[in-house]
């Protein structure tokens, strides 16, 4: 592994860890802004079921993240794969780059 690839690995479990340490308790939340998940009380059929790249999207939402690289990103990414599959959803790869550089894979 080289030093770049260190520092990028180092980078993605800090990346990690700072949105698990994120968290905040509902005193913190800030109330002025109502929070309703898209599609949950108002879907349209309009909006649904939409072709990308020869595949049909159950829903207008894709899903992408900087999480690769790690033992926790990979738990990370096969739970949005699972989502993505299950919700008929899009899913971004990322760069990729370790794909390009590492033995690993």
């Amino acid at each position: 592994m080289t030093k770049q690839e260190t520092g990028t690995a180092q980078r993605k479990k800090d990346h990690i860890n700072l949105a698990f340490d994120a968290k905040v308790g509902r005193d913190q939340v800030d109330d002025r802004f109502y929070y309703e998940p898209m599609l949950h009380a108002h879907p349209h059929e309009e909006i649904l079921d939409k072709s990308f790249l020869g595949k049909t999207l159950q829903t207008p939402i894709w899903i992408s993240s900087m999480t690769g690289g790690t033992e926790k990103g990979q738990v990370i990414n096969e739970n949005l794969a699972r989502a993505c599959r299950d919700f008929g959803m899009g899913m971004g790869l990322g760069s990729c780059r370790s794909l390009l550089y590492s033995d690993e894979h």
